[in-house]
C-alpha cells in the first residue's frame, strides 16, 4: 500500500509492479494455478479488513488480482462486490452483483 499511496494511484491505476509481494510468490503461483487450471476460484481468508478502509481493501484485492492475471468483468467493472441478499433466498440459482 505504501507504493500505491505515495504514487497517488487509484484502483484503476494499479498494476502488478505497484503491488510487490515477494514473500508470497509460491502461494500466489499455487492460487493462480487453482483459478486458471483447477476449481476456478479460491477463498482468501485472514485479511485484517478492520485495519483498512473500504477503498484500501478494494485496492488490496485488485493488487492481488494483478498477480493472478484476473481482469475486469465483461461489463468493465474492475472490482465486483458480492453480498447475501435476503430477497434471493427463495431462488437457489439466483446470482447477482451490484455496483456500490
Amino acid at each position: 500500500m505504501k507504493v500505491i499511496r505515495s504514487a497517488g494511484l487509484g484502483l484503476v491505476d494499479i498494476e502488478k509492479e505497484h503491488f510487490p509481494l515477494p514473500t508470497l510468490t509460491d502461494t500466489i503461483e499455487a492460487v493462480r494455478r487453482e483459478v486458471w487450471e483447477g476449481r476456478s476460484f479460491v477463498v482468501l481468508r485472514q485479511l485484517p479488513v478492520e485495519a483498512f478502509t473500504k477503498d484500501e481493501i478494494g485496492m488490496i484485492y485488485w493488487g492481488l488480482g494483478t498477480h493472478l492475471g484476473i481482469g475486469q468483468s465483461q461489463m468493465g467493472d474492475r472490482l465486483g462486490h458480492m453480498k447475501d441478499s435476503p430477497n434471493n433466498r427463495d431462488h437457489r440459482t439466483a446470482r447477482a452483483s451490484y455496483r456500490g
